[in-house]
């Protein structure tokens, strides 16, 4: 049976709400929460990386920024670049570069209603691809205290996944400012022992859900697929109408445990998940109408 966004959405309500007794629940989020905060996704952060710094792309690669850069890759583009020049690259967003004309990045509402329900334990644990500090700077916001612990596995070549204490935040990938942000196709691949270790820690018994990722070129979707099956939900918030039709992705729509949930605008769609959780947003003025 078909449902729609409204009652998938309720449905996810109802796991959280069970979650938050069991411990909470897992969040993966991915660029596609940040982009209403002001940091650009993929497509448009290629097009910004060839035009600023050209001479290190071939002349095809910058007339397909400027007129069909789907056909571009980002991993490959990324490669193109040295870790100084991504690093630079991703700080002119997040830390805003007046030269340029590009403010800071700021919260959205995303980020305010995730750390509300990290704050009162409907997630345990936040995973992110993400480089940016908004999700911390959201936790401040909402006066969770303790905050949750941060973990930057990017630069690391062991862990110990029983270590982690929740609730957390988990930088899959590294920190803007730390040693190492990988977004290469070769970084990637070399830190994937890393990410399977983590995700199969985390377990498929926990109840799962995903939102503002895309998984495309990303090993981290192939260990997403063999943590199957769920056995508490995965929740997959898709923005688009269709999920990548991708085989690492079959699963999402074959698994009678997943539920992909189409037209999940991140800002609109948390705040909706707290509202259906009666999750308190009053610090926020009227959240619906902005």
């Amino acid at each position: 049976m078909n449902q729609n966004r409204e009652e998938l959405l309720k449905h996810l309500a109802a796991s959280l709400k069970d979650a938050k007794e069991d411990g909470g629940a897992i969040l993966l989020v991915g660029a596609g929460i940040s982009v209403s905060a002001g940091i650009p996704p993929a497509q448009q952060l290629m097009k910004i990386a060839i035009e600023n710094f050209p001479n290190y792309f071939t002349e095809e690669e910058q007339k397909l920024a400027q007129a069909d850069s789907i056909k571009l890759q980002y991993n490959d583009i990324m490669t193109k670049l040295s870790n100084v020049k991504r690093k630079e690259l991703f700080k002119w967003f997040i830390e805003g570069n007046k030269e340029k004309g590009i403010k800071k990045a700021k919260l959205n509402f995303a980020h305010i209603a995730i750390a509300e329900l990290l704050k009162q334990g409907y997630f345990s644990r936040i995973l992110t691809v993400n480089f940016d500090p908004l999700l911390i700077n959201a936790c401040y916001m909402v006066g969770m205290y303790p905050l949750p612990a941060i973990y930057d596995i990017g630069s690391v070549d062991r862990i110990n996944p029983e270590l982690f204490n929740d609730p957390c935040i988990i930088y899959l990938n590294g920190q803007h400012v730390g040693q190492v942000q990988r977004n290469t196709t070769n970084q990637l691949t070399q830190h994937d022992s890393i990410l399977q270790k983590v995700v199969q820690s985390t377990g498929c018994t926990k109840t799962w859900v995903v939102a503002g990722y895309s998984g495309e070129n990303d090993p981290l979707m192939t260990t997403l697929m063999e943590l199957r099956p769920y056995s508490n939900w995965l929740y997959w918030l898709e923005y688009n109408d269709q999920i990548l039709q991708k085989e690492s992705h079959h699963f999402l729509e074959a698994d009678e445990e997943c539920k992909v949930i189409h037209g999940c605008d991140a800002d609109s769609t948390f705040i909706e998940i707290a509202t259906n959780l009666e999750c308190s947003l009053n610090f926020i003025e009227n959240p619906k109408e902005r």
